[in-house]
């Protein structure tokens, strides 16, 4: 009981040097590009306006909103280019491919602060027979449960398993609540290039149906698009809003959305060192550098 109350009324003396983390950083992979533009939906082999060109749009949107904020965004493209002029070699191997170019460029972008880095690879969707899908979906790599020995990952990708699944969490309920679109759910039985060699944590997003004549035309109007941005934004930002418990070999023991949860955790289990202030990239804890005092009401 009274360690109950002693964490319910501290209040907190830092007693060492508060640490500064790099920066938080997304990584927007705009889908597609060039000469690979990805479906054409209802009207886009008339009209010209593809999932490419829809992407491209919602990804430019989204570096806008997020330009006043502290989180430092790179895009894999910012015009409707290609990144290589095939995706796979004649044996299927994918070296040099667009995906491999594509990849090899978001992982520079995250290079030594990948865990404070996070990928989303932004899309638009079709199916191949049924033209009245609707809704939004959202992926993310499990390399344990749907890992598949034909479709290998990077190998730094399986230490973010977790946090793959955390920011399809964040992200995907804000993008469904956003664009009142159906929720066509979250998967993680798909083995995406871009996300099973992402080296942080990362997910994609696929921001309604082209092939629904009555999609398409809301995915085409600036509206829309902000309004995908926006939710995206947001997602983004909730992510980072956390506190992370870390071991003694600089591994996450918990992750917190509450500052006083994640300090009883990090005071009471002997495992833990510290404890990150992801939003603020600041540590806030470090054991036997740290002394709670007891706060009266």
């Amino acid at each position: 009981m009274f360690k109950k109350l002693f964490f319910l009324a501290l209040f907190i003396f830092f007693l060492f040097p508060v640490t500064q983390h790099a920066e938080k950083t997304v990584i927007i992979d705009v889908g597609h590009g060039g000469k690979y533009s990805g479906t054409c939906g209802y009207s886009g082999s008339a009209t010209g306006f593809c999932e490419k060109d829809a992407n491209l749009l919602v990804a430019l949107k989204l570096q806008e909103i997020l330009k006043p904020t502290d989180i430092k965004v790179h895009l894999t493209r910012t015009t409707d280019t290609e990144f290589a002029p095939y995706l796979k070699n004649a044996d299927g191997t994918t070296d040099g491919g667009d995906f491999d170019v594509r990849m090899k460029m978001a992982n520079a972008f995250a290079e030594k602060n990948n865990n404070n880095s996070i990928f989303i690879s932004i899309h638009h969707n079709a199916h191949p027979t049924n033209s009245f899908r609707r809704g939004i979906e959202t992926y993310y790599y499990d390399g344990v449960k749907h890992g598949k020995s034909e479709y290998p990952h990077d190998p730094l990708q399986i230490k973010y398993l977790s946090e793959n699944k955390r920011l399809a969490e964040v992200v995907h309920p804000i993008l469904v609540n956003s664009l009142r679109l159906p929720d066509r759910k979250i998967h993680s039985d798909q083995s995406f290039y871009v996300i099973r060699n992402a080296q942080m944590p990362s997910i994609l997003v696929e921001l309604g149906y082209m092939i629904n004549r009555h999609e398409e035309k809301l995915i085409k109007t600036e509206s829309y698009q902000f309004e995908a941005a926006g939710a995206l934004a947001k997602g983004i930002e909730a992510y980072f809003a956390v506190f992370e418990v870390y071991g003694s070999n600089n591994e996450r023991l918990a992750t917190f959305s509450n500052e006083i949860e994640a300090l009883s955790y990090a005071y009471t289990v002997k495992s833990a060192i510290s404890v990150l202030d992801k939003n603020r990239q600041t540590t806030i804890y470090v054991k036997d550098s740290f002394r709670y005092v007891l706060k009266p009401w």
